[in-house]
């Protein structure tokens, strides 16, 4: 039985943890407005990256914690001039999604990292997107000082693998019993 909660303990670890040092895809944040245009690039999990837009300003994307997701990044724009996109919609597109990483849901949150503020939609495991209303992120900045943050969750689909190591696991356990 000891034996049995060790196994289990270490497929659950494997089946969680986010691949550091692999690349997530390609990352693009793009907002409606006068000023938007498509931004990003591709994101390494567990780095912290910087991206420009053409106009000079930048946000980073590093990486988060949030209950319930397996990888989760913060979005800090407030190197961006974010309040420049009041009563817009932004967006998060993700390409190209690393395989090991196949994301089966995203979520976007508001700077507390816990309200959700977006919508999303994820196609096939290897591209996703996720929108929100600029006005739901910029709430969060209460001392009007630029500082805003998203945040987005995902959930990885378990690898083949590790579905086969849970069967194996629960055979193991009703041998064990009989």
């Amino acid at each position: 039985m000891k034996s049995t909660i060790l196994a289990t303990t270490a497929v659950l670890a494997f089946a969680g943890a986010a691949t550091a040092g692999t690349s997530i895809g390609t990352l693009t944040i793009n907002n409606t407005g006068q000023f938007g245009e498509p931004v990003g690039g591709v994101y390494t999990v567990g780095t912290t990256q910087t991206f420009t837009d053409s106009f000079g300003f930048s946000f980073d994307v590093m990486p988060a914690s949030i209950p319930g997701f397996d990888i989760a990044l913060e979005f800090d724009f407030t190197n961006f001039g974010y309040a420049d996109f009041g009563g817009e919609i932004s967006s998060l597109s993700i390409d190209g999604v690393t395989p090991d990483i196949l994301p089966d849901s995203l979520a976007i949150f508001g700077g507390d990292a816990a309200t959700p503020i977006g919508f999303n939609l994820v196609s096939g495991g290897t591209s996703g997107s996720g929108d929100w209303f600029a006005d739901d992120a910029l709430a969060f900045d209460t001392g009007g000082t630029g500082a805003v943050s998203v945040f987005a969750g995902f959930n990885k689909v378990p690898a083949p693998g590790t579905i086969a190591g849970f069967g194996l696991l629960g055979l193991a356990a009703t041998r064990r019993r009989r």
